[in-house]
């Protein structure tokens, strides 16, 4: 009986969708793939990597692309004119998300930020962050992003231990460079919002924070967050034994560790506090803050009346003098959903990046010695880069830059929802000469594709090659733009500077890979910055290539000492000392051999894995993530480039 009436509530959902009223005749849909009866376009949707067929539609269709399914539109907006005019330009009419009734009803991630309809709580989280990750607030964040870095090079080339903390041998010590850029991902992450400091190994919090934001990323929102049910919200009703309805299961599962993800961190923020023994974040910075925490502005109050209790806001507010009102309850719910959703979105995009940064160095390692070379003459060899060194290291900058275009970590937007009709009008394609004015419907759902941007030949020579040279200033274009504007500036000097200005800041990735409008990350401040000295200093401090055999011992000289306190040594001895097994084999190693085309020819031999050639390209690697563009597992030798390099890194931080 109970499918039966299921069956019933779908036949009726669906006529609902596909045949309730219809829009102004007089003007047209945008272009799409053709759809079929009820259906509609469900069958051109893929769960993995929706961005490149957004891109395959937008060479047919032109900016513009529509779909529906079950009658519930979809738009893929695929240029930068279009990006800039719908969801920057109109911002209010596509700052909403869709409720999604995967994500947000039964996976419970309605109050993440990123998944929060536009409202009064979306502004307040956002109002959290816009505090905390403001321009003027990022400098103090530097110490501890400097710190997080040295400790990330130095467990690059150190010896490690195993699970148990046992002292691995060098031969034993062939490890994975991923978990380490997790590592360091996590830490960071762990420490800016939370103030934790996590331990060497299994760390609770660590494993807690990979694991859900793994599902988050690559189950919950995969193929852009939308799942069957958000079309035909009667199908979280079926039981779970029902075949096809094994998403409720999961969902029920991924339930329960995405609360616990949110409140345990969070607690242990408040009880550090209550026990005064927490350290300066994100969390402990705003419980304090007067003006945005009620119970905070309760114990000043308090205080000032003459009260011998503490002015703490953590030991006034734990006992019976502050009443835990509404408007604190409020408050501390926003600010920790605040505080995971920032965990959740920070600590994928700097693990995917580093990887794509990676991958880059491996396929040019011209670009590395360039960058190298800009980084001795300006920093020299005796300390590495720190802040204070960007602006003089512009082909540095240029490198970041290219690896957030060549290596976008989120390519496909996460969906808007569009709150009233709208029209628009494509620019010209191929397939569209003569275009004319559109409806976007209502209630539409709206992607926004940062892939197709950063692939545009209109905006970058060759867009699949990774060059860092697009973004340097020819010497015409420094004196135009090192010449203060000035009122005596004739008309061509002025339309010049304002035209390249324009074409700068289009061309510049960080204008689109951060989000549109009103959902713009307001943690982007924070990633590019902690993005930007860990990139530096790997290249100022490491050398990053193939390895080339699995035993190159015999041939590699290097500079490792035998002890990290060797100075009694001289250089000489130690630049003649074998490296140890692991570091001739490559200080990290990935786990898989994506990098390489297995042949029948190659002298390039890799244990257990038969013979292997090194491909020119990165065809052979795979992107099976659906939102965050992670590539598979892929080998690297990570060493440091020089003996002084060596003694840098073995300096800087304390395990």
């Amino acid at each position: 009986m109970i499918p039966l009436l299921l069956l019933f509530a779908l036949v009726v959902v669906v006529a609902v969708r596909v045949f309730r009223a219809p829009r102004t005749p007089s003007i047209p849909l945008p272009p799409g793939p053709k759809p079929v009866p009820i259906l509609g376009n469900i069958l051109d949707l893929t769960p993995k990597e929706l961005w490149l067929r957004a891109t395959s539609w937008s060479k047919h269709y032109g900016e513009l692309v529509y779909l529906h399914v079950f009658g519930q539109p979809l738009i893929f907006i695929n240029s930068p004119a279009a990006l800039s005019a719908l969801l920057d330009g109109r911002g209010a009419l596509y700052a909403d998300k869709p409720h999604l009734t995967m994500v947000n009803d039964l996976c419970g991630c309605e109050n993440m930020v990123a998944f929060t309809g536009y409202g009064p709580q979306s502004k307040r989280q956002r109002r959290l962050m816009n505090m905390a990750f403001s321009t003027t607030r990022i400098p103090a964040y530097h110490p501890l992003i400097e710190r997080e870095t040295h400790l990330f090079l130095k467990r690059l080339i150190s010896i490690p231990k195993d699970a148990e903390g046992n002292q691995l041998t060098p031969e034993q010590a062939q490890v994975n460079h991923i978990p380490l850029i997790r590592r360091y991902a996590g830490q960071l992450t762990l420490s800016v919002i939370y103030g934790y400091q996590a331990e060497e190994h299994n760390d609770p919090f660590l494993n807690l924070a990979e694991e859900c934001v793994d599902i988050l990323s690559n189950k919950i929102a995969s193929g852009g967050g939308i799942w069957p049910v958000d079309i035909i919200p009667v199908l979280r009703h079926l039981p779970e034994w029902m075949p096809g309805a094994g998403f409720l299961k999961k969902a029920r599962e991924w339930k329960a560790k995405m609360n616990e993800f949110v409140d345990e961190p969070y607690q242990w923020v408040k009880e550090c506090m209550k026990n005064n023994t927490h350290q300066p974040s994100f969390c402990s910075t705003l419980l304090e803050d007067q003006e945005f925490n009620p119970a905070a502005a309760a114990a000043a109050a308090v205080a000032s009346s003459g009260s011998s209790r503490p002015r703490a806001y953590s030991k006034v507010s734990s006992s019976s003098v502050i009443k835990v009102t509404p408007d604190i309850s409020q408050f501390e719910f926003d600010l920790k959903w605040t505080a995971n959703s920032m965990y959740s979105a920070s600590g994928d995009t700097t693990i995917t990046t580093l990887q794509h940064f990676l991958m880059a160095m491996l396929l040019h390692p011209e670009v590395l010695e360039k960058a190298q070379a800009e980084i001795d003459s300006v920093v020299g060899s005796d300390r590495l880069p720190t802040f204070s060194d960007r602006p003089n290291l512009k082909y540095c900058e240029a490198v970041m830059s290219e690896v957030w275009r060549w290596g976008v970590v989120v390519p496909l937007n996460l969906p808007h929802r569009l709150t009233e009709d709208d029209i628009y009008t494509p620019a010209p394609c191929p397939a569209n000469p003569n275009p004319v004015p559109v409806l976007l419907p209502k209630g539409s759902i709206v992607f926004g594709n940062i892939w197709s941007v950063m692939r545009s030949e209109e905006l970058f020579d060759r867009p699949d090659e990774f060059r860092p040279e697009r973004y340097l200033l020819s010497p015409e274009e420094t004196a135009l733009l090192s010449t203060p504007a000035s009122t005596s500036d004739d008309e061509t000097t002025k339309t010049a500077r304002e035209n390249l200005l324009k074409q700068r800041k289009i061309r510049d990735p960080r204008t689109w890979v951060f989000g549109f409008g009103r959902r713009q990350c307001p943690g982007r401040n924070l990633v590019e910055d902690s993005i930007w000295l860990v990139l530096v200093c790997l290249m100022a401090s490491m050398n990053i290539t193939r390895p080339l055999s699995e035993n190159g011992e015999s041939e590699l000289k290097g500079f490792w000492p035998s002890t990290v306190a060797s100075s009694s040594s001289s250089s000489s001895e130690k630049s003649e000392r074998p490296l140890p097994a692991y570091m001739a084999n490559g200080a990290r190693l990935g786990a898989g051999e994506d990098l390489y085309a297995l042949t029948s020819s190659s002298s390039n031999t890799f244990k257990g894995q038969g013979k292997v050639s090194p491909l020119g390209t990165v065809e052979g690697i795979r992107f099976d993530n659906s939102v965050f563009r992670q590539p598979t597992t892929f080998r690297v030798d990570i060493r440091p480039r020089s003996e002084a390099a060596l003694g840098l890194v073995l300096g800087e931080g304390d395990d």
